[in-house]
């Protein structure tokens, strides 16, 4: 089950050719050029220059977890 709460509430923000992790509910924030440059969440701002980006790659191995994190959490759990 913890594997199918994480699948499905983290955000991944595209930008740069690069994937940033967000957490649930976080606010994004852009630049006047409509950049991106981190975000808001409960008053407290993450940018950027703070954040580590996932190439495309890792970005895909990562989906590949979660997705058999999520496959794996729905077959244990008997309904």
């Amino acid at each position: 089950m913890q594997a199918a709460k994480t699948s499905m509430t983290e955000t991944y923000y595209h930008y740069n050719n690069m994937y940033y992790k967000l957490p649930e509910n976080a606010m994004i924030m852009k630049n006047a050029q409509g950049e991106f440059t981190g975000y808001q969440l409960g008053g407290n701002y993450i940018v950027l220059a703070n954040m580590v980006g996932l190439n495309q790659d890792q970005f895909k191995a990562l989906h590949i977890g979660k997705y058999e994190g999520l496959q794996a959490a729905m077959t244990s759990n008997p309904r």
